[in-house]
């Protein structure tokens, strides 16, 4: 992941180590789109690939998520 990384965003080692855990795994998601985008085969599957075109957040699968990481399992 870290050759990954630094190939795509140009940073050093020591930077993309540094790096916040969630930005890291962005330009990691980037790195593997924009490779996907190099082949027709990779702009199908994007295309078919539905959490990618979502713009709004699931409220309901992420309350559910916090309740079973608090213990509270309905």
């Amino acid at each position: 992941m870290y050759r990954t990384v630094i190939k795509f965003s140009g940073l050093s080692y020591v930077e993309a180590g540094n790096l916040p855990c969630d930005e890291f795994l962005l330009l990691y998601k980037n790195s593997i789109i924009e490779q996907m985008l190099s082949t027709e085969e990779g702009r199908e599957r994007l295309k078919r690939i539905k959490r990618l075109t979502e713009t709004k957040c699931d409220l309901m699968g992420l309350r559910a998520l916090k309740k079973r990481l608090e213990g509270k399992e309905e």
